[in-house]
């Protein structure tokens, strides 16, 4: 069966990827035995692919991120809908 993590690529996954450091997102999937990992992000499309190289590195995982445009990166309803079309299409 598989093991999937869905999250929110934050500030702090790519900081500490940058210092070869395991964010949130990263010790998550070391603590787990996922297959799939699909991540959200609003960053720079640069900025993100970097950590996302890092992370794919890091780990042996079908890996997919979409860049999700927000208005605000507080704009939970903008979240909630991103989030649920994500866990529409996953399920």
């Amino acid at each position: 069966m598989d093991q999937i993590l869905i999250a929110w690529i934050g500030g702090a996954d790519i900081d500490l990827s940058l210092e070869k450091q395991h964010g949130p997102i990263s010790a998550t999937l070391q603590s787990g035995q996922y297959t799939h990992a699909y991540l959200l992000y609003n960053y720079e499309q640069t900025k993100t692919q970097s950590y996302l190289d890092w992370l794919q590195k890091q780990h042996e995982i079908n890996l997919q991120a979409d860049h999700i445009p927000l208005t605000s990166p507080q704009d939970l309803g903008e979240i909630y809908l991103a989030a649920d079309q994500l866990l529409n299409r996953v399920t």
